[in-house]
């Protein structure tokens, strides 16, 4: 069966929305999937899921852990502002 150019870029549209749809929805399962989980999951390749997650404005991530404080928790004034990104050096 040969197919005109108009229905082969349909076929391929619907193809990439499909890759499309299957990596959003597995971001949407477990945010923390990584991208070459994703990748092979979906039979796809990393730089197509990179370009999709980009497409869609996500940003892959490294969740890191830290210590929460805790309300009676002592913290100096510079430490605070430390872990809130702020400049602690007074010029």
């Amino acid at each position: 069966m040969v197919l005109s150019k108009n229905h082969l870029r349909q076929y391929l549209r619907q193809c990439q929305e499909k890759v499309e749809l299957n990596v959003l929805l597995t971001l949407h399962e477990n945010p923390r999937t990584s991208i070459t989980e994703i990748a092979n999951n979906i039979g796809s390749s990393k730089r197509t899921v990179n370009d999709i997650l980009k497409k869609h404005k996500y940003k892959p991530y490294i969740p890191q852990k830290v210590h929460a404080l805790e309300e009676n928790d002592q913290v100096s004034e510079p430490v605070l502002k430390r872990r809130a990104g702020l400049s602690i050096h007074k010029w």
